[in-house]
C-alpha cells in the first residue's frame, strides 16, 4: 500500500515538473508577446503577478526589477507546475495527441474559473490587470499547450499511467495446463510425468549385459 502511494506521488512530481515546466513557458512566452503589444513592456505583466508580495503598485511597474520581476517570474512558474501536478492527479498519463489536448483544455478551464473568480484579489495572478481580454485568452491558450506538450514528454519519459482503481498490475506465475482438474482444483503436479504421455522410460531390466537396449525384452503392452 505504501509504495503504491508513493509510486503516485513521484509519478504526479514529475508529471508536474515536465508538464508545468512546458507550460511556464509556454505561457511566459505569450506574457511577454501580449505585454509588449498591451503596454510595451514585456515584463509589465510578470511584474504584476508580484502583487500577492507587494500589493498594487506591482500594477504599475514597467521595466524589469529583481524586485518585481524576479518573483512574479517565480509564482508564475510555482503555479504553472502547480498546474501541471493537477492535471496528472486529475488524468493520469496518456499518450496521443487527442487525450493529452482534452485533458489539457480541461485543466486550463479549471485554472482559468480558479484564478479569476473563486480565489480572493490579493492571489489572482495579477497578469489579468495588465492585459485586455484577448490577450488572456491567449495567455491561458499557451497554457493549454504548454500542459498538453508536457503531458505527452510525460509519457515518453515513462511516468507510469493510471490505472482503473483497485488494478493489480504484479504478474502472477501461470500454472501449467495440467495443474489443475476441470472443477479448479489442483491435481497433479507439474513435474509428475503423465501416464501414456510421451515415450515409455527404458527400465533397468530392459538392459542388456552390455548396457545397451534388449531387443528381446518385453515391450510396454500399452504399445
Amino acid at each position: 500500500m505504501n509504495g503504491a502511494r508513493m509510486s503516485t506521488r513521484n509519478d504526479i512530481v514529475r508529471g508536474a515538473v515536465l508538464g508545468g515546466g512546458a507550460a511556464g513557458l509556454t505561457s511566459l512566452a505569450m506574457l511577454a508577446a501580449r505585454g509588449q503589444a498591451d503596454n510595451h513592456s514585456p515584463v509589465a505583466p510578470l511584474n504584476a503577478t508580484s502583487h500577492v508580495i507587494w500589493g498594487d503598485r506591482a500594477f504599475h511597474v514597467d521595466r524589469p526589477t529583481v524586485r518585481h520581476t524576479l518573483p512574479g517570474l517565480a509564482l508564475h512558474v510555482g503555479s504553472s507546475m502547480f498546474w501541471g501536478a493537477v492535471q496528472q492527479g486529475l488524468f493520469g498519463t496518456r499518450r496521443g495527441l487527442a487525450p493529452n489536448a482534452r485533458n489539457a483544455a480541461l485543466t486550463t478551464a479549471l485554472a482559468a474559473l480558479v484564478d479569476l473568480k473563486l480565489v480572493p484579489d490579493r492571489l489572482t495572478p495579477g497578469f489579468e490587470r495588465r492585459l485586455s481580454m484577448k490577450s488572456l485568452m491567449w495567455v491561458y491558450g499557451a497554457l493549454a499547450v504548454g500542459l498538453a506538450i508536457g503531458g505527452e514528454i510525460a509519457a515518453r519519459r515513462g511516468v507510469a499511467p493510471r490505472l482503473p482503481h483497485g488494478r493489480d498490475t504484479r504478474l502472477e506465475p501461470s500454472e501449467p495446463a495440467n495443474a489443475r482438474d476441470p472443477a479448479g482444483n489442483a491435481s497433479v503436479d507439474a513435474a509428475t510425468p503423465v501416464d501414456g504421455a510421451g515415450s515409455p522410460a527404458i527400465q533397468p531390466s530392459e538392459l542388456a549385459e552390455d548396457g545397451k537396449p534388449d531387443v528381446d525384452a518385453p515391450r510396454n503392452p500399452r504399445m
